[in-house]
C-alpha cells in the first residue's frame, strides 16, 4: 500500500499525553501521517496539555468525553495506562469513534477480550500495535524459512528488549506491583512475548520470572526475565531492563529451530534511527551443507508496528486482509495473568496434568 495514494486521511484526536505525545511527534513526521491527521489532543494532567498544545499547536481537551464531543474526529489514538483501558475503549467505540491503541492493552484479558468482541458486533475498529493485526512482516519472513527450508521443530527463542534510562518515583501506574508486574516485562517484554506466541505452535506448559531493582528509583523493577516452556517442548526467554547500553530493543531477537537459526536484528544500531528490521538465517540442507539467506522489511510493517495503514483502509472499508480474532490478540495478556500468577507463587507456574 502507497501512503501518498490515501487522499482522504482519519482525523484522530489523541488520549494519553505521556507516551502518546512521544509517539504522535513521530508519526507526524513518518510516512504513516498520510493516513491520519490529528485534531485534537487530550490529557487529565494539566502540565501534559500545555506542552503538547504548544508544541504541536492543536485544540486541547482535559478529558476524552469532551474531546469526542467537541472534535470533529473519527477515531481515537488511546494512549492511557493499560488498567481499565478495556473501559475506555468502550466508551470511545459507543461514541461512534475507532481506535488505535498501544501495548500492553490490558491488565485483564477477560476485559480485552470482551471489548475487542463488542466492538467487531457493531463495526468498529480497534487497532493494537503489538500483536499488529495482520502477522508483521518479520514474522511472515521467520514462518517462510520455517516451512520452505524444513527448519524443524522451534527449539529456542529469545527476545530482548533493553535500554538505558533513569527513572524516578511519580505516583503513576508504573510504581504499582500490581498495575505493572515484572515492570519491564509487562512494559516492553510484552513485545518478545507476541512474536513468540506468533511462531511457537504449541500451548504454554510452563513459566518462569525473575525481577529486581538495579538503579531504578520506583518501587518496581527495572530488570526482569521471563522463561516460557511449550507442551511440544520449545522454550523461550524474554530479557527486559532499562538498565542497559548500548541501546537494543523488541527486534534484538534469535529463533532456534532443530536445523537453523535466525536473527533479527535492526538495520542501525540504534533503534530509533532505523528504518529497517534485518533478519539472518543460517541452516543446514537436507545434505548437510551449511547455507545462508538475509531479508530486510520496513519498520512500518513489522509484528510491533502500528499499522496505520491497515488502520485506514478498515475505517474506510477497503481492508482486503483478513484480521485475527479477539482470542488471538490478548494472547500475550494471558501470559501476563499467568506471570502475575507466578509472581504470588516463587515466580513459578505450571499448568494443571
Amino acid at each position: 500500500m502507497n501512503p501518498t495514494s490515501q487522499p482522504d486521511p482519519i482525523r484522530i484526536g489523541v488520549c494519553g499525553l505521556g507516551y502518546g505525545l512521544e509517539h504522535i511527534s513521530r508519526l507526524l513526521s513518518s510516512p504513516s501521517s498520510a493516513f491520519v491527521r490529528v485534531e485534537a489532543i487530550c490529557d487529565s494532567r494539566a502540565d501534559r496539555l500545555r506542552m503538547a498544545s504548544s508544541r504541536l499547536g492543536i485544540t486541547a481537551y482535559s478529558d476524552l468525553s469532551s474531546m469526542m464531543a467537541g472534535a470533529p474526529i473519527e477515531a481515537v489514538a488511546l494512549f492511557t495506562g493499560p488498567s481499565g483501558r478495556a473501559r475506555l475503549i468502550r466508551e470511545v467505540i459507543h461514541a461512534g469513534k475507532h481506535v488505535m491503541t498501544t501495548k500492553p492493552f490490558e491488565l485483564d484479558a477477560r476485559e480485552g477480550l470482551e471489548v475487542l468482541e463488542e466492538a467487531r458486533r457493531i463495526g468498529r475498529v480497534v487497532f493494537i500495535n503489538s500483536p499488529a493485526p495482520v502477522l508483521g512482516q518479520d514474522i511472515q519472513v521467520i514462518r517462510s524459512w520455517r516451512d520452505k527450508h524444513s527448519l524443524g521443530r522451534l527449539i529456542f527463542s529469545l527476545c530482548d528488549c533493553w535500554y538505558s534510562s533513569w527513572e524516578k518515583a511519580d505516583g503513576t501506574w508504573y510504581d504499582d506491583p500490581k498495575l505493572c508486574p515484572a515492570a519491564p516485562i509487562f512494559r516492553i517484554g510484552i513485545y518478545g512475548i507476541n512474536d513468540i506466541l506468533s511462531i511457537a505452535d504449541d500451548e504454554l506448559a510452563e513459566l518462569q520470572v525473575l525481577q529486581s531493582r538495579v538503579r531504578t528509583g520506583r518501587p518496581t523493577p527495572d530488570v526482569a526475565q521471563l522463561s516460557l516452556r511449550f507442551s511440544g517442548g520449545s522454550m523461550a526467554t524474554v530479557r527486559a531492563s532499562w538498565c542497559c547500553d548500548p541501546v537494543r530493543d523488541n527486534q534484538a531477537s534469535e529463533f532456534v529451530f532443530e536445523r537453523g537459526v535466525i536473527r533479527r536484528t535492526y538495520s542501525t544500531p540504534y533503534h530509533w534511527t532505523a528504518t529497517q528490521t534485518v533478519l539472518k538465517l543460517e541452516a543446514v540442507d537436507a545434505q548437510g551443507k551449511i547455507f545462508e539467506d538475509t531479508a530486510v522489511v520496513s519498520n512500518q510493517y513489522t509484528n510491533s508496528a502500528y499499522r496505520w495503514d491497515l488502520f485506514h483502509a478498515a475505517v474506510r472499508g477497503t481492508l482486503t486482509e483478513p484480521i485475527f480474532p479477539p482470542e488471538r490478540l490478548v494472547g500475550g495478556i494471558r501470559v501476563i495473568e499467568i506471570m502475575k500468577k507466578a509472581l504470588e507463587n516463587g515466580g513459578v507456574w505450571r499448568s494443571e496434568p
